[in-house]
């Protein structure tokens, strides 16, 4: 086969859309077009006020001011509501009695016309400042505990009237001198109410506040020094100053042999059982200022005071219904609070401390010469009085 050896033609050059004269003038076109576009939003940028440049971060701007401000304003009404706010709302009591929590709510006179910020005050009360405390023995007794146990069904010619506390932060003393009274009178059936007036103006510190609050171990080591006289002697005041008496020396003293810290539902029923009431001291919750009956139980949400408030535990029951324990506790906010001055307190509450920590006084009949008070502690005690005078 002859093969042909002919030039073959040159390949034709492709051509480029962008280089034809026709793409040339559409750039250049389409570049003027841009430049125009440029040129006229520079114009109207000019023409622009300052809030329509900066209107969105102004309107941003004003939003968070508000709310910055809405938060502060609720961070300062809140601050504020302690002092505005009264202990006695009827709309909150009614609101909760139309519920079924187990207990309701009442207005009482011991509270009547005073605001949170009031009941704050009374709320500095502690047990005891001891970094080792004894623990009591009685929680390795194998007696069989009854459901209901009350102090003064047990001993009725033991039982006192409901004090009022006024407004003074002395729940500590007076539910130590209530519990130790009623040991006292469970042990010898003398009903003597003894004073805590005369711990509260005649101890050693001349300086001491009153009404502001303390923990009941100093109440039972004064005693331990100087004794309780009793209510008739000194009768309680509940005032920020008022001044030991004379009467002191020449009353009749009851004394103090140390106190020991009962623990666990079991263990507080037991030492209730053999030695009488305890001493209680707990947070206390808004709605139990308006406490009048059944088995209370703090709810959730419910704001709480700092510090405590002492109670004098004197026995325990079971509701029939719920089957729910609770505590029997006399309380310092006179007879119109609560079940006639006294409350029933869930047991199995953690958030109140209750069932973990309470204070047993040991009462001692009469002083032994070992333990007679010292010339110095007497000498505290008439330097309290000449400085009072």
């Amino acid at each position: 086969m002859q093969r042909d050896n002919s030039p073959s033609p040159a390949p034709k050059r492709r051509q480029v859309r962008g280089d034809t004269p026709d793409n040339a003038q559409d750039k250049a076109k389409a570049a003027a077009a841009i430049q125009k576009a440029k040129e006229g939003l520079k114009k109207r940028q000019k023409g622009k006020s300052f809030f329509d440049k900066y209107g969105y971060h102004i309107v941003f701007g004003i939003f968070g001011l508000i709310l910055v401000g809405a938060l502060l304003s609720m961070l300062f009404s809140r601050s504020k509501k302690l002092h505005l706010t009264p202990v006695i709302e009827e709309d909150e009591i009614e609101a909760h009695n139309e519920n079924d929590y187990g207990y309701t709510l009442g207005a009482n006179s011991f509270f009547q016309g005073w605001k949170l910020s009031d009941a704050k005050l009374l709320m500095n009360n502690q047990a005891a400042l001891r970094q080792q405390l004894q623990k009591c023995m009685t929680g390795s007794d194998n007696t069989i505990l009854e459901d209901n146990w009350d102090f003064r069904e047990k001993f009725p010619a033991c039982v006192s009237p409901i004090i009022n506390q006024t407004n003074c932060s002395s729940s500590y003393a007076l539910a130590a001198a209530s519990a130790y009274s009623e040991r006292l009178c469970m042990l010898t059936g003398n009903n003597v109410r003894v004073s805590a007036q005369s711990f509260l103006s005649c101890n050693d510190d001349p300086d001491r506040d009153q009404c502001g609050g303390g923990n009941v171990a100093e109440v039972v080591e004064f005693a331990k020094k100087y004794g309780f006289v009793d209510e008739q002697c000194f009768p309680y005041v509940g005032e920020l100053t008022s001044p030991c008496i004379d009467a002191v020396r020449s009353c009749d003293k009851y004394y103090t042999q140390d106190f020991c810290i009962a623990q666990t539902a079991e263990g507080i029923k037991r030492e209730i059982l053999k030695n009488g009431p305890v001493v209680a001291v707990i947070p206390v919750y808004r709605d139990f200022l308006v406490y009048k009956g059944g088995v209370y139980q703090v709810p959730e949400g419910v704001s709480r005071f700092q510090g405590g408030h002492a109670l004098t535990v004197i026995g325990w029951g079971k509701d029939k219904e719920s089957g729910q324990e609770y505590w029997i506790v006399e309380n310092t906010w006179g007879p119109e609070w609560g079940i006639n001055g006294y409350a029933h307190i869930a047991i199995g509450q953690k958030q109140l401390y209750l069932d973990e920590f309470t204070v047993a006084i040991s009462p001692k009949f009469e002083k032994t010469a070992e333990d007679e008070v010292t010339e110095k502690d007497e000498k505290k005690v008439d330097d309290v009085l000449d400085l009072d005078k």
